[in-house]
């Protein structure tokens, strides 16, 4: 038996696994954190590895697995009932992000993208379209590189697969909050004004348009993004409502961004399958075969690799 009284990283877990030796491990809360991390990159790793159609080629022996698809519904009360400090479920995530980033540009088109190497895309090879890493990719090369601009959409069906009507309390906590913030904003002769004040308070944000929309109850935007600029308005505003409801308001903006970012991992699986494929999966199901082509076109259009330009974004 070997008893280590620390953890120093993503190596010494790789070395205790590989040990014929009983190994016990005392951890503080911090080390915790990292060891979990780190045993989460190594799972994730192994998986892809053993995966590889590389490794299936040399051993002649294929990977079968049987897919796990979490009911939506489960989904969204699973990530409603996560604590405060629980980590999102790196479900779809990309393996091992790297420091190493490739900026992207393409022909006939103006974004730049700045994707890391171990991401993957969808690469088309005579009429085919598969997975690829962007550290494999070359000028001249076809991809897809899936944008999550569909929110709205994506609402809508967690809206329809909501039982526990855990969005209907999203909806009323963020009209609560920008109702108030409404409410404050009147005592005040112009939004430059206003969010003059906001900033000095300490809001993040420096366009006035996004102040705006917040005050727009109707809007598509929930939360703000940084939680700390909801602290700013608390203090700012400082009203019974608000203040009584403030851990609520917390609680639902957490749960929304969890939900989002879940339910977009998945609907960037099954774009991916659907493009490669032509199949459906539970989102899609609930959109037509135009409307799914719109997604595809707006949200991972095939584009053509003109540059290549390697980043070092370690520091």
């Amino acid at each position: 038996t070997i008893v280590f009284l620390g953890f120093f990283g993503y190596n010494h877990l790789k070395s205790m696994i590989y040990k014929e030796n009983q190994v016990n491990i005392i951890l503080y809360p911090q080390e915790k954190e990292h060891f979990d991390s780190s045993l989460n990159r190594l799972k994730r790793e192994t998986y892809f590895e053993i995966k590889n159609p590389d490794r299936t080629k040399i051993s002649g022996i294929s990977f079968n697995e049987t897919e796990k698809i979490e009911n939506i519904s489960d989904l969204i009360s699973r990530l409603f009932e996560q604590d405060d400090k629980a980590k999102i479920n790196p479900d779809y995530s990309d393996v091992n992000c790297s420091n190493i980033v490739k900026e992207i540009t393409f022909e006939n088109d103006p974004d730049i993208l700045e994707l890391d190497e171990n991401k993957t895309v969808l690469l088309r090879i005579n009429q085919k379209e598969r997975f690829e890493k962007v550290k494999n990719l070359t000028i001249g090369d076809k991809i897809r590189v899936y944008d999550n601009s569909s929110k709205e959409e994506l609402f809508q069906v967690a809206l329809e697969y909501d039982t526990d009507g855990e969005f209907k309390r999203i909806e009323e906590f963020s009209r609560l909050w920008k109702n108030e913030l409404n409410n404050y904003f009147k005592e005040f002769s112009s939004l430059t004004e206003f969010h003059k004040l906001l900033v000095e308070n300490g809001l993040s944000i420096t366009n006035e348009f996004t102040l705006r929309n917040w005050t727009n109850v109707n809007s598509q935007i929930k939360f703000p993004q940084n939680k700390k600029d909801l602290s700013v308005l608390k203090k700012s505003i400082n009203s019974d409502m608000l203040n009584e409801n403030f851990n609520d308001i917390l609680k639902y903006r957490l749960g929304f961004n969890r939900i989002m970012k879940s339910l977009g991992r998945r609907f960037s699986s099954e774009i991916s399958d659907y493009i490669q494929n032509k199949k459906k999966g539970k989102l899609l199901m609930r959109f037509s075969e135009k409307q799914i082509q719109q997604f595809v076109d707006r949200n991972a259009k095939e584009r053509i690799i003109k540059t290549i330009k390697v980043i070092d974004n370690e520091q």
